[in-house]
């Protein structure tokens, strides 16, 4: 079993972009599910072994519609 982590990322879908491919999915199906009109994300990755999964989920986007963002520059942001 993968011990949790802290995970700096956090994943998200352009809906505007998604084509509902399932490419990523198929490729992180824990995290991404497609629904009737896009894909969306079921929850956030717990470990290094799902943040991998969400990555090349993300490089395989054919819209690039997977965004990934640091909590860390979002904290940054939201102090200043």
């Amino acid at each position: 079993m993968n011990q949790l982590t802290e995970i700096d990322q956090i994943f998200g879908i352009d809906q505007k972009s998604c084509i509902r491919c399932a490419s990523c999915s198929s490729i992180a199906p824990t995290i991404f599910h497609v629904g009737d009109t896009t894909a969306f994300i079921l929850r956030q990755p717990l470990d290094a072994e799902e943040v991998n999964q969400c990555e090349a989920a993300l490089g395989n986007c054919p819209t690039n519609a997977i965004t990934v963002t640091s909590k860390s520059a979002i904290g940054t942001v939201a102090r200043s």
